[in-house]
């Protein structure tokens, strides 16, 4: 069975292959190799979707012909035959064209301000409590609960809300790093400063 280019493609361009108007001969016989393999796969190919009459005549006769095991062969138009039209699809960036010199002069000329570079704003240092803890945290909220009269763990987290282990963890760092607290057998307490 022989197939004309032109109808060929528009089965494909009508099953969905947006290219196929651009197809050559060979490129058709590829895809129609392909199209007998799975022609009678109601998912893969459904003949209710298609609109025009000339298609679904010729998709049943190549059903008629794949269940014979005929070959197909698509063959190209005759000289008198026009190409077969896309339908309208969005212009691509590829086929926009490039206005000429003339169009450009033509067209008004807007004046565009030019964008300052973005100014980054300088990270200001985070304030901090007389021992190094940032503001807020929870080693300042402990820090500000400590007192030289000795307190308790249990006492210094209820004071400042924190967790107990972050209290604990909180008052040995005062303590082995910083030196500025230590403690006895009634608690912790803040050791007195140097002048």
């Amino acid at each position: 069975m022989k197939v004309q280019l032109k109808a060929a493609q528009a089965l494909f361009l009508a099953l969905g292959l947006n290219n196929a108007p651009k197809y050559t001969v060979e490129q058709c016989n590829k895809k129609m190799s392909e199209l007998l393999k799975v022609i009678h796969d109601p998912e893969e190919v459904d003949p209710n979707a298609l609109s025009a009459a000339e298609d679904k005549a010729l998709l049943k006769k190549l059903r008629k012909a794949a269940a014979a095991d005929e070959p197909v062969e698509v063959v190209a138009n005759d000289a008198a035959d026009e190409p077969v039209e896309a339908p309208a699809a969005k212009p691509t960036k590829a086929s926009k064209e490039k206005p000429t010199a003339k169009k450009e002069a033509e067209k008004p000329t807007k004046k565009v301000a030019e964008k300052a570079p973005a100014k980054k704003e300088p990270k200001l240092p985070a304030h901090r409590d007389k021992f190094g803890s940032r503001e807020g945290s929870g080693g300042s909220k402990i820090n500000a609960v400590l007192t030289r009269m000795p307190q308790t763990t249990d006492e210094i987290t209820e004071a400042s809300g924190v967790l107990k282990a972050t209290v604990q963890e909180h008052l040995w760092k005062l303590r082995k790093v910083l030196k500025v607290a230590d403690r006895n057998e009634k608690g912790w307490y803040l050791l007195p400063t140097k002048k």
